[in-house]
């Protein structure tokens, strides 16, 4: 009897692993199209004020997210090694951004700010 739970318990424990590391990454997911959104639309908002003109966005990813904007447009990539998989989402921004690529990871705030009447990024650490 004890050996059939343990034979069961092998079984299905990694199935139930993956399971939870799938649902981790899905929530990274949403969390990384509901950051990018909010940045669009910050970068949207500036674009209408007066230079120095700033909005910050807090982050809280699990992981890192590698982060790129220009050319009209900002892209957000994430993966996960353990799950072999990876993401990225792309948004387009009606408004002139200077180029920018970071590591975004939790405790950091971006930066969104209009000077000379550009949009440039910076990145803040929470340190």
């Amino acid at each position: 009897m004890m050996a059939g739970f343990v034979m069961a318990l092998a079984l299905f424990t990694p199935v139930a692993v993956r399971a939870s590391k799938n649902a981790i990454y899905s929530m990274e997911t949403l969390k990384a199209r509901e950051f990018l959104s909010g940045f669009r639309s910050a970068a949207m908002a500036i674009s209408f004020l007066s230079d120095g003109s700033a909005k910050e966005l807090a982050l809280n990813p699990t992981g890192e997210w590698q982060f790129s904007a220009g050319n009209s447009k900002a892209t957000l990539s994430l993966n996960s090694k353990t799950l072999n998989r990876s993401d990225s989402f792309t948004v387009s921004i009606p408004a002139e951004v200077k180029e920018f690529n970071c590591t975004l990871s939790r405790g950091n705030t971006l930066r969104v700010e209009k000077i000379a009447g550009t949009i440039h990024l910076s990145l803040v650490s929470a340190d």
